[in-house]
């Protein structure tokens, strides 16, 4: 008797225990009831039904860098001008940054890749270097809203421009780092 009263009581506290979810600061958690979407575990303790609800995802909320490696683009006058792109962004929505969009760095480098393809295109070689913080604003604004939809807030963006292949030799010499598959936008649990 004495022995199934004690299992029961490790049992209800080990339960206890399981409804228990800490979510650290700068971080949200996005907790899934039977494969559903349920809420959004934000920072501090939060309660669970350890059975029924999972953790998908676990967000991380602070600001995040995302450097697009150098790539070429040709002008109004058919010049072709090496150009990276630096991005600075946060997560404002985790529900639509889980569920809306598979892969945010590759997502914010298509459409930034995309952006500048049509921006640089429309701009005289003679006026790129002239025009870089013009670029960058330009850059900045249709990101904003082209991201906004996937729960992003764009922060700033940065345009950096190199003038021939030689320079650009030198340019990826000096960051050709790329972030994507060591970003902890989202971890995933399976």
């Amino acid at each position: 008797m004495e022995t199934t009263i004690l299992i029961i009581l490790v049992a209800i506290i080990i339960f206890g225990f399981k409804c228990i979810l800490v979510v650290p600061a700068c971080y949200a958690y996005i907790v899934e009831r039977l494969g559903k979407y349920h809420n959004i575990a934000q920072t501090g303790v939060n309660l669970i039904i350890p059975l029924l609800d999972c953790v998908k995802a676990k967000i991380y909320l602070g600001e995040q860098n995302i450097k697009t490696p150098p790539l070429a683009t040709i002008t109004s006058d058919n010049k072709t001008i090496w150009y990276t792109t630096n991005i600075s962004f946060q997560i404002a929505n985790p529900e639509k940054a889980t569920y809306e969009i598979a892969s945010i760095p590759k997502a914010l480098s298509q459409i930034t890749i995309t952006v500048m393809r049509d921006i640089i295109s429309k701009t005289n070689s003679d006026n790129i270097f002239n025009s870089s913080h013009n670029i960058s604003l330009q850059l900045c604004a249709i990101m904003r809203e082209g991201v906004e939809r996937w729960g992003l807030s764009i922060n700033f963006t940065e345009v950096s421009f190199a003038k021939s292949a030689d320079s650009f030799n030198q340019f990826t010499a000096v960051d050709n780092s790329n972030d994507f598959e060591n970003s902890n936008v989202i971890e995933e649990f399976k």
